[in-house]
């Protein structure tokens, strides 16, 4: 994993930043260039982005073996689509079961099957995700506002050793950690799948409300409560009733309304906040 960044991940040089200084939110001398920008934000997603890098390199290379007559082009999109594959099966077989649960999986048909193929493919059906499901869904709705579903789930302390702790704040873009004894990809890999999430709920750890891409040029962070909340409005997303009517559930014209779908704690923080 380690010499795959090197070789596969091109360092960022500083003629990247000229055009917008603010792009250079840390001073790490290491930041690589993946097909998404984002997987220099913290190490840990930088390591997965470097996993998936490697098994869609090593099917490339089975294909390739396997057919000599294909193009790099060809060689290139049939790995896609394995990874692609490989993606869904974690999906569908390991995240969604725990998300979700049995009687939403069972319901809508989601379990993937143990044996056989699947036949129920219809080429008609328009498979674009919807707005709504990309800028709120997965971002769980709460009232009034939306956020991204993963980042309640994030906790301060990236990873734990012997020697002290990583934390999120002190590894915004700085990549060159990875390249680090006891911080490198498989061990980063390795201590993520030790480490238990924060719950899934309305609340995220303060290094993302109060310091989100703080560094030594940027002390003062940013707010990504504060950011989705702004994305929501830049996406003209309907409002919490908009939705529950949506459901077929009855909507709230007070927040003492709420309170019976709501814990009553949630709601008064809500109406004290829109008080001021």
């Amino acid at each position: 994993l380690l010499s795959s960044l090197v070789k596969f991940y091109p360092s960022l040089s500083s003629s990247h930043f000229k055009l917008c200084p603010r792009l250079a939110l840390s001073d790490s001398l290491v930041s690589f260039v993946p097909g998404d920008g984002r997987a220099n934000e913290q190490p840990g997603l930088t390591s997965l982005h470097v996993l998936f890098m490697r098994v869609h390199n090593a099917v490339a290379a089975q294909l390739a073996s396997l057919n000599p007559g294909w193009s790099s082009d060809r060689v290139y999109q049939e790995s896609r689509r394995v990874v692609g594959a490989l993606l869904q099966q974690v999906v569908y077989r390991e995240f969604l079961p725990v998300v979700l649960g049995s009687a939403p999986m069972d319901h809508f048909r989601l379990w993937l099957q143990s044996e056989g193929y699947y036949h129920g493919y219809n080429e008609t059906v328009d498979p674009t995700t919807p707005n709504v499901f990309a800028a709120a869904a997965f971002r769980k709705v709460n009232v009034f506002s939306s956020y991204r579903f993963g980042h309640s789930l994030v906790d301060d302390i990236l990873m734990q050793g012997p020697s002290g702790n990583l934390t999120l704040l002190d590894s915004f873009f700085k990549s060159d950690v990875l390249k680090k004894e006891g911080t490198r990809p498989s061990q980063f890999l390795q201590s993520l799948t030790l480490e238990s999430s924060q719950d899934p709920d309305e609340y995220m750890v303060p290094t993302l409300t109060n310091n989100l891409f703080g560094s030594a040029r940027f002390p003062i962070g940013l707010d990504l409560y504060a950011l989705n909340v702004m994305r929501g409005r830049d996406h003209g997303l309907a409002g919490y009733n908009h939705w529950r009517a949506a459901c077929g559930l009855p909507t709230a014209a007070s927040f003492t309304d709420l309170t019976a779908f709501l814990p009553r704690q949630t709601v008064e923080k809500f109406q004290r906040l829109y008080k001021r």
